[in-house]
């Protein structure tokens, strides 16, 4: 099972309850091979974890909406389906000022800094509560194994 990093967003993820999640949307370069009904394990960080540093998984959830978009259509559309884009992303403090999370985006990835019109993945999931988020982890770089541990 694929990892999905939530390092900007943990608190959101870890805080979400059923019937209350805090986070239902991401924006993400790249994920062009993902797809509706895939799941992955939400983890804190899963890159640049330093010496002695583990993989702490969040729980598992399931994707139910795949599209790619300009980042700069949170601005330009930002309220779909009866909720605001920046709520769906975790940050309901935005809404009227989607221009603050282009911004985040920008300064947390590389890629898009300089043009917010290229296209991005907003993915869609659902928290999967009765999952438990436990499994076994190859590391592709070092071929050692790594049990993370249950979920909050």
């Amino acid at each position: 099972m694929r990892m999905m990093s939530f390092s900007i967003t943990t608190k959101q993820m870890q805080e979400s309850k059923p019937g209350h999640e805090l986070k239902t949307h991401t924006r993400r370069d790249g994920w062009s091979k993902i797809k509706i009904g895939e799941r992955l394990t939400a983890v804190e960080k899963c890159q640049g974890l330093k010496l002695g540093e583990h993989v702490k998984p969040i729980r598992i959830i399931e994707v139910y909406e795949v599209n790619r978009e300009p980042l700069m259509d949170i601005v330009r559309r930002p309220y779909r389906d009866g909720k605001y884009e920046v709520e769906r992303e975790g940050f309901p403090e935005w809404i009227d000022q989607e221009i603050k999370f282009v911004e985040m985006y920008q300064k947390s990835s590389h890629l898009h800094r300089k043009d917010p019109e290229k296209p991005v993945a907003r993915i869609g999931f659902k928290h999967l509560w009765d999952v438990p988020a436990v499994f076994k982890w190859v590391s592709p770089y070092k071929n050692k194994q790594n049990t993370l541990t249950e979920a909050y």
